[in-house]
């Protein structure tokens, strides 16, 4: 079961009252969904509590080393994004998207 691509959707809506700081509008993204899609069909859903934008930049960078890779090794295809981002820093929206597609890896 190879990869065959990865689906970002981004999440946003009201909350209850006193769900959000006073800086975050109710209707800002600040969660995503991705789904790991499979040549047979089969999708795994994880998630990542970053913006669509920021999400779409880092999977911009990792979806040519998932491509065609077997879609259940979740563990090395997470150390290898890890080591292959290794130099577009550690953090923030790049180990997050990571993360959301650890996660989706291991619904599979």
């Amino acid at each position: 079961m190879k990869i065959r691509d990865i689906r970002l959707i981004p999440l946003s809506g009201s909350t209850s009252e006193g769900g959000w700081d006073a800086e975050i509008a109710s209707d800002d993204n600040l969660h995503t969904l991705v789904e790991v899609i499979t040549d047979e069909g089969v999708v795994g859903l994880g998630s990542v509590y970053t913006s669509l934008k920021l999400v779409d930049g880092a999977v911009h960078l990792l979806r040519p080393h998932l491509i065609g890779e077997s879609a259940i090794e979740p563990a090395r295809l997470s150390e290898k994004l890890h080591q292959s981002t290794f130099w577009q820093g550690r953090g923030g929206a790049v180990t997050h998207a990571i993360s959301g597609i650890d996660i989706a890896l291991w619904d599979i």
